[in-house]
């Protein structure tokens, strides 16, 4: 019986130590994928600036110096022309996709609710409308301002991270699984986009979901001298006819797919790094308060009062872009998550098995990305408000004589928590705060569910 017992605590105690050791393996790769968080940056630097298909480049990049990375705002031949070819592109794919939804209504007997074209057409209208609002904000309107604070938090980060590193080691949060997965995702989208988007024309094309296949049709019907000119373009030649038209559909609808994807890929990888690099700050700050408490307390070190300031007036600098991209970003995140659902459920018999896929991988990875972006944003509230409690800590004030109490305190009186609204222009809908999370995620379920009883 000893013998039996024995040899049991022996097996649990080498299935504890396997398990440890996984679970230790798992954790480093995890820290592993997050520490290169950057590299999604880097990533759509390469694909889709510097061995972009096509010539014109946005009026910004990134290089790694030294270890450092940098955001720099270039001079591109013919800036200004370089810099709106995106917003013609992106408003061309809009004035498309909307003729198109009035051509098929008008001409064809169709319920619009269940026919997949209108859907997809609706999904790239609603899509585009707010890439062309967030690339006029960040790329146009706010180059300048989004493009210094931007090269200045990431310095700010690299700055904190090297002296708390230094002076005192203390074990950062460990990331999740989900936080990797969601990471290792964008890439995967990124490089799928790269690939494989001419693929994606031709089986747009196929299934009947391109927009300029009714238009030409629609030009060609109701406007007779478009067809003369074609028809003499192309000396008379039916087949040659046919082969200019779908090899100039082929073309157009790769270039607006490309730019669509650099534009959502530049907006999403911006997004990211954004959120966790401002949660990056805030908990290395809350290290810097720690490291530096007994200089604080003689009155040696005010740097953590700087750095918070040098925050407040980040986030005033870009408020009112950041207010309105959270807006657009809520109701893409939504028509995403509301069209990719319907289309998979209620629309699922008007596609292939292998298109079938692409939806519900599409809106599963989408609702777990809205997730995460937002549990972090919440984190970052709770972060800024644990980091105004440690300034004011007891532990702080109680050993400070009282001259330089009187004067620390007025100091940190001052300060007051970051607020980051939603909204358009003057109107703010809501605040960012620890709450928003849990009410955008219901939000999202209610108006899905509602979406799919309601058609």
């Amino acid at each position: 019986m000893s013998f039996r017992t024995g040899g049991i605590a022996v097996l649990a105690a080498v299935s504890l130590k396997s398990q440890t050791a996984l679970t230790a393996k798992v954790a480093q790769l995890k820290k592993k994928i997050m520490d290169k968080h950057y590299s999604l940056a880097l990533l759509v630097q390469e694909l889709y600036v510097d061995r972009y298909p096509v010539l014109y480049k946005p009026s910004l990049s990134l290089y790694v110096s030294n270890g450092r990375m940098h955001l720099i705002s270039v001079t591109r031949p013919f800036d200004k022309l370089q810099t709106i070819i995106p917003l013609l592109i992106l408003t061309s794919i809009l004035i498309a996709c909307l003729w198109a939804v009035f051509i098929t209504i008008g001409t064809e007997s169709i319920r619009p609710t269940m026919d997949i074209r209108i859907w997809a057409w609706f999904f790239l209208i609603v899509l585009t409308s707010c890439g062309i609002c967030i690339y006029y904000l960040w790329l146009v309107k706010g180059r300048q301002p989004s493009i210094f604070w931007g090269n200045e938090m990431l310095q700010l980060e690299l700055d904190l991270k090297k002296s708390t590193l230094q002076l005192y080691r203390i074990q950062n949060q460990d990331p999740t699984t989900l936080d990797a997965l969601i990471l290792l995702g964008l890439k995967i989208f990124v490089w799928t986009g790269y690939l494989f988007t001419p693929m994606g024309s031709l089986i747009l094309m196929v299934i009947g979901v391109d927009p300029t296949f009714y238009i030409v049709n629609y030009l060609m019907n109701s406007s007779p001298l478009t067809t003369l000119l074609l028809r003499t373009f192309t000396f008379n030649n039916a087949i040659l006819l046919d082969s200019v038209i779908l090899v100039a559909r082929f073309v157009s609808v790769t270039v607006a797919l490309y730019e669509g994807e650099r534009v959502l890929f530049i907006v999403l990888g911006s997004v990211y790094i954004i959120i966790y690099t401002a949660d990056t700050i805030v908990g290395l700050l809350q290290k810097t308060v720690h490291i530096n408490r007994r200089r604080i307390q003689i009155g040696l070190f005010h740097r953590h009062i700087k750095l918070y300031v040098m925050l407040q007036l980040a986030v005033q600098a870009v408020e009112d872009i950041v207010k309105v991209t959270l807006s657009m970003g809520i109701v893409a995140c939504m028509v995403v998550l509301v069209t990719m659902t319907f289309v998979s459920i209620r629309l699922r018999h008007l596609l292939p098995g292998y298109l079938l896929v692409f939806p519900i991988f599409t809106g599963v990875f989408s609702f777990f990305l809205g997730k995460t972006l937002l549990t972090k944003t919440g984190g970052i509230y709770k972060s800024i408000v644990g980091l105004l409690r440690s300034f004011r800590a007891v532990g702080i004030m109680r050993g400070m004589r009282r001259s330089v109490k009187q004067g620390y305190v007025r100091d940190v009186r001052r300060l007051s928590k970051l607020k980051i609204p939603i909204g358009i222009g003057s109107a703010v809908f809501a605040t960012v705060n620890q709450n928003t999370n849990v009410g955008l995620t219901r939000l999202f379920v209610e108006i899905t569910v509602n979406a799919l009883i309601l058609f």
